[in-house]
């Protein structure tokens, strides 16, 4: 069996439907994503800046259930303890499977994760600016592993194809704060990285807005613009 299809079979049986390579130099053909959270420029670096023996960059992903999404209130360490965990446990196991072929590989969460989903084929970029799948639509949780293992990289997807999304407008649409453009949402108008990640004075100034409306219950996490996707 060649290591790739062994590679996605054993992701599979550890609860990835979805496994996709990306070539680590594929990732030089586009300009760096900054990161959504800073407000000083900084960029999610390359995988290559991350691990210069990187060969290939795997990338992972399952569906979300949708009970998941309809929860408004819990609390922020039980929520981290769901989806985020599971897939790094699975990662580990995964990253277990590749080191016991002789090979070098580790798990990052410094990856611009959106990027390497289209570029491994995973899915393409929504106008919700969320990874949609064909099967498994835009409900998605991602992971990413580096690794020495020399495999055939999947066809990169163009993250602006509106093959999946086409006429629709439905994110758009629902965003109460109109924080959604075709592909791009402002971080100045949507409420959840204000609350989370109050950096910049125009989240500060949002977050002065909502946070009276809020007790320590409260956790704000919108979810309108994926919840309406009909993919």
């Amino acid at each position: 069996m060649e290591m790739k299809e062994a590679l996605i079979k054993e992701a599979k049986q550890l609860g990835f439907p979805l496994c996709g390579v990306a070539a680590p130099r594929a990732f030089l053909d586009y300009p760096a994503v900054k990161k959504p959270y800073s407000s000083d420029g900084q960029t999610w670096p390359q995988p290559l800046e991350l691990a210069p023996w990187c060969q290939s960059v795997i990338v992972v992903g399952l569906a979300s259930e949708d009970k998941f999404l309809d929860t408004v209130v819990f609390n922020k360490n039980i929520r981290a303890q769901f989806y985020d965990e599971m897939i790094q446990h699975r990662l580990f196991r995964l990253r277990d499977w590749v080191c016991g072929q002789g090979q070098k590989a580790i798990v990052t969460d410094k990856l611009a994760f959106k990027r390497a989903a289209v570029l491994a084929g995973i899915g393409l970029m929504g106008k919700n600016t969320l990874i949609a799948n064909p099967e498994y639509g835009s409900n998605l949780r991602l992971g990413v592993l580096l690794t020495d293992m020399q495999l055939s990289a999947d066809t990169p997807l163009d993250p602006f194809t509106p093959e999946l999304c086409g006429d629709c407008r439905r994110c758009l649409d629902i965003c109460p704060a109109g924080a959604l453009v075709d592909y791009k949402l402002d971080f100045g108008k949507c409420l959840v990285p204000a609350l989370d990640f109050p950096g910049r004075e125009d989240d500060r100034d949002l977050a002065r807005q909502v946070q009276p409306l809020l007790d320590e219950c409260s956790y704000v996490e919108c979810n309108l613009c994926q919840k309406v996707c009909p993919l």
